[in-house]
């Protein structure tokens, strides 16, 4: 064997070991809980309660439900009322949901989200200040989520949608 061949060899060897060992390690950390699933993204119990707050010290009382804020976004989204619809968003979102609105195509997948009665909790995602729920649409065989954060004042807000 030539020495190209067998450095090809070694490197697709170390490839693959690094690989394995980098989604072992992450399957490590899912399923011991060291990690948390938060919309579409993984974080640490840290940066999750830096976030979110320490579930067992909510922030303040609510004063709305997710269910309300969730159906006043489709409302105003099956309104074409784009400015009512961000009302609804964290803050620190709007600007991304205010680029994803303006492109029509994105703006009628959301014209599709389900009645509130389709959208269901997740149990192992409802943490203090943060709740995450689920639903399907027809046809279709992926699950969406929906992210709410309750903000300081007690009001929820959507995070990811």
């Amino acid at each position: 064997m030539n020495k190209t061949l067998k450095g090809l060899i070694f490197g697709l060897l170390l490839f693959v070991f690094l690989t394995v060992s980098f989604y072992g390690y992450r399957y490590w950390q899912i399923k011991t809980g060291r990690i948390l699933k938060v919309g579409n993204t993984w974080v640490t119990h840290e940066a999750f309660h830096e976030q979110y707050g320490d579930p067992q010290n909510p922030v303040a009382v609510s004063k709305n439900t997710p269910e309300e804020v969730y159906t006043k976004f489709r409302t105003a989204i099956l309104a074409n009322n784009v400015e009512e619809a961000l009302k609804y968003i964290t803050p620190e979102k709007v600007d991304k949901y205010k680029i994803k609105f303006a492109n029509e195509t994105i703006m009628r997948s959301y014209k599709g989200l389900p009645s509130v009665d389709k959208i269901r909790p997740e149990d192992n995602k409802i943490i203090g200040n943060y709740i995450s729920y689920n639903y399907f649409k027809i046809g279709d065989e992926k699950t969406y989520s929906v992210s709410f954060v309750k903000n300081q004042q007690g009001y929820w807000l959507i995070e990811l949608i």
